[in-house]
């Protein structure tokens, strides 16, 4: 959805005020995409870590094994 927002506002760079417009589009992207980025840090995270310990606890193993989680860090790269 970002990119074809800003790509709209880039086709309107001609009429008068379109650059204003398309400063505040940017802005608005940038604004929702930092709440969302700090929705997955402030909810997600703490959910998976609280679904982590409660299965750790019932089930006595972790979600993961090391084994297999080292293999999935190590096979994603940024």
């Amino acid at each position: 959805m970002t990119a074809p927002a800003m790509a709209a506002r880039l086709n309107e760079l001609g009429h008068p005020g379109a650059l204003e417009g398309f400063v505040d589009e940017v802005a608005h992207l940038l604004r929702s995409q930092v709440a969302a980025i700090m929705g997955n840090l402030a909810l997600v995270a703490p959910a998976v870590l609280l679904i982590s310990t409660v299965l750790w606890y019932t089930l006595d193993h972790p979600m993961i094994v090391v084994v297999k989680a080292d293999h999935v860090l190590h096979a994603h790269a940024l």
